[in-house]
């Protein structure tokens, strides 16, 4: 059964691995993992970008539902010296 301790910089595993027949003295390994949290983080931050990228832009919708015909009137310009 192992026992672990977890901080952002690493991950500390302890495991019984049994006794020594020599000895009598139990057998403890350990492992030292660097940098494990950082690939939770690096997970979860994949997750909540793909969870904003599906997301409809709510903007498009409001522009296509207010979207009006606008017209436009061509005035033709004033005759050269007509304003004298």
């Amino acid at each position: 059964m192992p026992a672990v301790r977890s901080t952002l910089k690493e991950d500390l595993y302890l495991v019984y691995e049994g006794k020594n027949p020599d000895t009598g003295r139990p057998i403890i390994k350990a492992h030292l993992n660097p940098l494990v949290s950082w690939i939770w983080v690096g997970v979860l931050v994949m997750v909540f970008g793909t969870i904003i990228a599906l997301v409809p832009n709510a903007t498009a919708a409001v522009r296509a539902a207010v979207r009006e015909n606008v017209v436009t009137t061509v005035r033709a310009p004033a005759p050269v010296g007509a304003g004298d």
